[in-house]
């Protein structure tokens, strides 16, 4: 577990890990940290405010295994604190499950960590994957509904200046779609892998500035 926003220490079940960095750096700079601690063959992630059903990651390991496949993930719906769910510019409720991807070692072996980015990190790695193997690599079932994300005040996808807007993207979200697009694109063409090192101490591609948290992430505490 990697604790990248409180200085609140709490205790934890026995035989997890915990990391408390001394930093808020984002997401994807905890997801990396915790990255380096993983020892499985099969890799996730959980989110402390959102909600995932017990079989998420069974369904998964089951999924990946009978399949072949390199990742795959889930839907779910976003539902704010008082209960209500959050309806999409088009209509749905349900869509996918940014946090829900699961992947093999291999991939991370070939194409690295998430980028050391404040958001959408997520979908850069998950298309980093079908850039890398190929889209069959990645299994999509959105349709599967195992998970809800919390929507709160304060959150990084419901307020300031990353807040995702479900009919059009934010800006700073937008303009690095567009960037790590043209760069798996152009590691395609060229025959290079698209892999992001951690800490990155130079970035493989442009990013707006006010998202970028490109260096190491200085330990506050490590808990065993």
């Amino acid at each position: 577990m990697v604790d990248y926003h409180t200085t609140a220490l709490i205790d934890q079940p026995g035989g997890v890990s915990r990391r408390a960095l001394a930093e808020n750096r984002g997401p994807y700079v905890a997801r990396n940290v915790g990255l380096n601690e993983a020892a499985g063959e099969l890799i996730t992630v959980q989110d402390s405010d959102d909600w995932a059903h017990p079989v998420q990651i069974a369904r998964a390991v089951e999924l990946i295994g009978s399949s072949g496949a390199e990742a795959c993930e889930f839907g779910w719906v976003r539902m704010s604190d008082d209960g209500a769910i959050m309806v999409r510019g088009d209509g749905t409720v349900l869509h996918r499950d940014p946090t829900s991807l699961m992947f093999t070692r291999r991939v991370f072996e070939t194409i690295g960590y998430f980028d050391s980015i404040r958001a959408s990190g997520d979908s850069e790695y998950r298309w980093r994957i079908r850039a890398a193997f190929g889209n069959e690599a990645l299994i999509n079932g959105t349709d599967t509904f195992l998970a809800v994300g919390r929507v709160r005040p304060g959150s990084l996808t419901a307020s300031g200046r990353f807040k995702y807007n479900e009919i059009s993207h934010n800006d700073y979200r937008s303009v690095y779609k567009k960037m790590y697009h043209l760069w798996h694109f152009r590691c395609v063409r060229s025959g290079r892998v698209p892999r992001i090192p951690f800490p990155m101490t130079q970035r493989p591609f442009l990013a707006p500035s006010e998202l970028d948290s490109c260096g190491p992430a200085p330990a506050r505490e490590n808990l065993s």
